[in-house]
Parts: C-alpha cells; structure tokens; sequence
C-alpha cells in the first residue's frame, strides 16, 4: 500500500494482490474512507468478472484425440499441397532457364 496515496490501492485489494500488510492497512484505511469503500463496490464486480474470465468453466484441459488426428490430418495435407506447389513452380522456373535462352539465341542468331 501506498503511503502517500492509498486510494490507489483500491483495485489491487479488490483483485486480492496486496501483501498481507498491505491489505491489513488499507482494510483499515478502508473503515474510514466512504471514497474507497464506494471504489471497492466498483471494481469487486470487476475483479470477478476477470476471475471468471480467468478460469473458464467446463472447457476441457486436453484436446481430444479425435480432434488431434483431425488437425495432424490437415496439417499433412498443406503440406503435401505445398510440396506440390514447390515442385511445380520449381519446374516452371527450371523450364524458363532452359527455354528463355533458346528463345533469346533464336530471335538473334
């Protein structure tokens, strides 16, 4: 807690960071400050809001192996497209070298 200013603390209590000591000051603080305890309504539904957002319930901590061999699946698949297309443009550049200089002797010769 601040000395100088413990009215900024309000946020840091109402998301329970606050050392132990700190906190025990600004409670008592608290007791005598209508500005904070109005402060400390605010942002206690504000502080539960992030709890929750923090903690999301009923999500599940590991993805499924049905969803793993989906995702592999796809992943496989790009890259085989782009292996293709790697082929194909490297061809496409090996028959420009080949060609354009044949093309250039032509027109000159």
């Amino acid at each position: 807690m601040t000395r100088q200013e413990p009215h900024r603390d309000v946020a840091a209590y109402a998301l329970g960071v606050l050392e132990p000591g700190d906190a025990i000051r600004f409670e008592e603080h608290l007791a005598g400050c209508m500005r904070c305890t109005v402060h400390l309504s605010d942002f206690t539904a504000m502080a539960e809001a992030l709890r929750e957002l923090a903690e999301p319930a009923g999500l599940p901590t590991a993805p499924s192996p049905e969803l793993l061999d989906r995702l592999t699946g796809r992943v496989r698949a790009q890259r085989r497209r782009a292996g293709r297309r790697r082929w194909v443009m490297g061809a496409a550049a090996a028959a420009l070298v080949v060609a354009l200089p044949v093309a250039v002797v032509a027109v000159h010769g």
